[in-house]
């Protein structure tokens, strides 16, 4: 009798094995593959960050603050610099996490990774709380966008863009110049 019990057992966890169809860890990258990640404040003002690439590398990258001020930049990342990411996103179970929160904290940020692979995908939601996996996952990508664009993440960065956006804005009251000329003069530059 406790013999059939094992073999049904064996069987079924042989059957469930085949049908999870978990990612591998590997040195390619799947031909599919695609990120998106994005984090920010509670308040717009405080800024927030979109970062997107795919399998080509082909990566845009936004520092947003506000409602309409956004600084651009483009980039192309090796094929190394993916593997690095997919492979940690492996390591790390990053297709098994879920959204976690801390309702407890009413301000703090907000932090999104969504990854396509062999034909899965898991977009995964932190807010207000830690997590070691994400966390591994989200400082491999940071780490990319810093070697590629230096003044990331800076507030400075939206400070040293003042001069251009003041060229760009002759003439305009779009609620973008709008925005960003009360930026610029709250930060002590001479918009014109």
């Amino acid at each position: 009798m406790n013999w059939k019990i094992v073999l049904i057992g064996l069987i079924s966890f042989m059957f469930l094995s085949a049908c999870t169809n978990s990612i591998q860890e590997s040195d390619e990258l799947p031909a599919d593959f695609k990120l998106n990640y994005s984090s920010g404040a509670m308040h717009l003002d405080w800024g927030s960050n979109e970062f997107e690439v795919n399998t080509l590398g082909n990566a845009v990258y936004l520092d947003k603050i506000g409602m309409n001020m956004v600084l651009k930049y483009e980039f192309t990342a090796t094929k190394e610099e993916l593997i690095e990411i997919y492979k940690t996103a492996v390591k790390n179970n990053f297709f098994s996490l879920n959204n976690e929160s801390d309702p407890s904290i009413m301000d703090g940020g907000w932090n999104k990774i969504s990854i396509t692979a062999d034909g899965k995908n898991n977009t995964v939601t932190m807010t207000n709380t830690y997590n070691n996996q994400f966390d591994a996952v989200e400082k491999e990508i940071n780490k990319l966008i810093k070697l590629k664009i230096p003044q990331a993440f800076e507030y400075d960065s939206f400070q040293n863009a003042c001069p251009e956006k003041e060229t760009e804005c002759i003439e305009s009251n779009s609620k973008e110049c709008i925005e960003w000329k009360e930026f610029c003069l709250n930060n002590d530059f001479e918009w014109k």
